[in-house]
């Protein structure tokens, strides 16, 4: 039976950098309170198109440090100021940027430390999974069971493809 490697010290480092910056993003969101108020004026004052590039920008920036209640407030202010069909769309886009970010983030940081814990059964599941087609990504987000900021850090833990 051949053994498998152990998890470089680098591996380590940066797993354990991922799981500081998950507690850290989890506890901003309790110290900084997120006033987007003075935000829709200036949006409602741009084009739509820029507006809607500043709106996306925002999102995905600002959810990507702030977990807690952020989200709300940016879905909020966009239904406030696009209406319920232009924010969807808005807020989708952030929000698959947001999947862009925490995936890569969490694969750069993580995957290497997971890949080398991984025996047996669990590696073949991490194989199987890898093979998952897009309907059962997209089940996983329809029903939140779990938040998706964790979805989409634990997607970037297995071999799933970004694609």
């Amino acid at each position: 039976m051949q053994s498998l490697p152990k998890s470089s010290p680098s591996a380590i480092i940066k797993f354990t950098i991922l799981l500081i910056l998950i507690v850290l993003f989890i506890f901003l969101g309790q110290w900084i309170h997120l006033n987007v108020e003075p935000y829709v004026n200036v949006l409602r004052e741009m084009p739509l198109v820029l507006s809607g590039i500043v709106f996306v920008l925002l999102y995905t920036v600002v959810t990507f440090f702030i977990w807690i209640g952020s989200k709300d407030a940016f879905r909020i202010t966009a239904a406030y100021v696009y209406g319920p069909w232009i924010s969807t769309i808005f807020v989708w886009i952030a929000e698959l940027c947001n999947l862009v970010v925490l995936f890569s983030l969490s694969r750069k940081l993580g995957r290497d430390f997971v890949e080398n814990k991984l025996k047996g059964k669990q590696r073949r599941w991490d194989e199987s999974l890898a093979k998952t087609g897009v309907g059962w990504i997209f089940l996983f987000k329809f029903f939140p069971i779990i938040p998706f900021r964790f979805l989409d850090l634990g997607f970037g833990l297995t071999k799933i493809s970004l694609k």
